[in-house]
């Protein structure tokens, strides 16, 4: 029965288990051939398709796994297959794992052409996210604007972070412009208190030519008066920041008055954050800005007793930073500055 379930999911059809068997359900014809040719990226025969009355929000059924022995029916929008979205995973998962995945570039082309049809930009059918969730972490700029140009809801709430979180943490400036531009809020949280600035200062740009991209993303976001707003551990965006020792960005939100002293919810710095994470340019960085070595945590730990643990716990690849970090550490506490 499984594997009846994973063709019949394959070829666009929809078995609903009912007590006393199966009943199949065929969509019709021409919803099934419009799914299968966005699917197969025929441009010319959605064209047709859609020119002869093939409904626009037609969708495509496809096999999720529950588990090791469950396989589940779901029917997803056709505007999502044209986005690009695997058919073997959800959306919201696809957000964040994308580094992961092995991603299918999506249609533009074919996206306009299904939204001038009528296909409606906040339709998620079994999905948990709808198309502007995908969109905006991994579909060009322009397919992004298509969908909000076509009604799709920036502000929208949905199990997934939002829109901006989406495009922040994945430190695309043009889109998160285009997203603030239609009404998104830069101050919207999601999870554990996170804001998109949140997002965006998290990590460190990869390959190094992104860094730019991160940067630019940081500066839009800082209009939202966010810079100092901490999640609901009181982790601010500066000590996300320095916890990658993220210079650059660092540096952006320390000249927009990001607080050098503030503290988490179990009193650690921005310095603790470096010391702790083993990030000589960050710590270096915070010293010569004038953080305060001398501050203890709740639990008694300053950023020398952080950078001497990890020095203690330091695989061998990692003991040349660690031993920079407390040597910057020491020297800043025997009296040395930085110019």
């Amino acid at each position: 029965m499984r594997r009846i379930s994973f063709l019949l999911g394959y070829l666009g059809l929809t078995l609903a288990l009912v007590s006393g068997g199966a009943r199949i359900e065929v969509t019709s014809s021409m919803a099934q051939q419009l799914a299968v040719a966005v699917r197969g990226k025929d441009t010319a025969r959605v064209k047709a398709l859609l020119a002869a009355g093939a409904p626009a929000n037609a969708t495509l059924g496809y096999t999720r796994f529950e588990d090791i022995d469950s396989y589940v029916l779901r029917q997803r929008p056709v505007l999502m297959v044209a986005l690009g979205v695997p058919e073997w995973q959800p959306t919201c998962y696809m957000g964040w794992m994308a580094e992961r995945s092995r991603l299918v570039p999506g249609n533009p082309k074919i996206v306009r052409m299904l939204l001038e049809a009528g296909a409606d930009p906040d339709l998620r059918a079994d999905d948990p996210c709808p198309p502007l969730c995908f969109a905006a972490r991994h579909s060009p700029t322009e397919v992004v604007a298509l969908l909000l140009k076509h009604g799709a809801d920036p502000r929208r709430r949905h199990p997934c972070a939002s829109y901006l979180h989406q495009a922040a943490g994945n430190y695309r400036a043009d889109t998160v412009r285009v997203l603030l531009r239609h009404g998104a809020d830069p101050r919207q949280r999601y999870g554990e208190g996170a804001t998109p600035l949140y997002e965006a200062v998290s990590g460190e740009a990869w390959p190094p030519e992104r860094q730019a991209d991160q940067v630019h993303t940081v500066q839009l976001l800082l209009t939202a008066n966010t810079i100092n707003t901490p999640d609901h551990a009181g982790t601010t965006p500066l000590m996300r920041a320095a916890t990658w020792g993220n210079v650059p960005v660092m540096k952006l939100l320390i000249s927009r008055s990001a607080s050098l002293h503030a503290v988490d919810d179990p009193g650690y710095t921005a310095l603790m954050y470096a010391s702790r994470s083993g990030t000589p340019a960050g710590v270096r960085y915070l010293l010569e800005r004038g953080a305060q070595t001398a501050t203890e945590a709740r639990d008694g730990e300053t950023a020398l007793t952080l950078a001497a643990k990890r020095l203690l716990n330091a695989k061998k690849e990692a003991l040349p930073t660690a031993r920079a970090v407390r040597k910057l550490l020491e020297d800043h506490a025997a009296g040395k500055r930085y110019p």
